[in-house]
């Protein structure tokens, strides 16, 4: 009996050392990259924006993040979450500056939290590639007429190689109607695309 009660302390502190040596008061990383979204058009103002967590077991402030970006752009942003996260939470960091990705390309992130007395440098930071697609040149619109009942043809041939020229039937829809340099539309208006 005693050998059996003996093994039960020893798991006891055994678990009780690695719990406590496994959890930190002091502890943020980044979880996520929010923005840029992968495979989506360039920008000459892209916003960078990530969640910051707080992996310790206190509330944290004022958490130092650093962006480090290549790839077919080199730079590196600095900024501070200015916020308090409590333990066990996360809050949104979006960069002060932006980037200009509208050349296209592929961008490798490297973003990590440098918050004073982390002790915890395993979980403070988050690497991604992002392929972005460069901004396409405004098509060329064609200028036609409307005579009679039959549907108008509505020209805008994309200057950029590779694109497609996608229509809406307005600046906020978010389907499109046709896609391609040509669309005929039967009107009977004034009507914008």
């Amino acid at each position: 009996m005693k050998k059996i009660y003996l093994k039960a302390i020893l798991t006891l502190v055994a678990f009780t050392f690695i719990l406590s040596n496994s959890c930190f008061s002091q502890d943020a990383g980044v979880s996520n990259i929010l923005s840029p979204v992968n495979e989506t058009c360039g920008s000459t103002a892209t916003i960078v924006r990530v969640i910051v967590n707080n992996y310790g077991t206190t509330t944290i402030s004022t958490i130092p993040v650093t962006a480090t970006i290549t790839g077919s752009l080199s730079v590196t942003l600095v900024d501070t979450l200015k916020k308090t996260i409590l333990s066990g939470k996360q809050d949104t960091l979006t960069f002060k500056k932006t980037i200009n990705t509208n050349g296209g390309g592929t961008y490798k992130f490297t973003v990590y939290t440098l918050l004073s007395g982390d002790k915890n440098h395993k979980n403070d930071t988050i690497k991604q590639t992002f392929a972005l697609a460069p901004f396409p040149n405004t098509p060329i619109v064609v200028s036609k007429g409307l005579c009679g009942t039959n549907g108008v043809d509505f020209i805008a041939i994309s200057t950029t190689v590779g694109s497609n020229t996608y229509w809406y039937p307005s600046s906020t829809a978010l389907k499109s109607i046709a896609i391609g340099d040509t669309m005929v539309q039967n009107i009977s208006g004034t009507t914008t695309y």
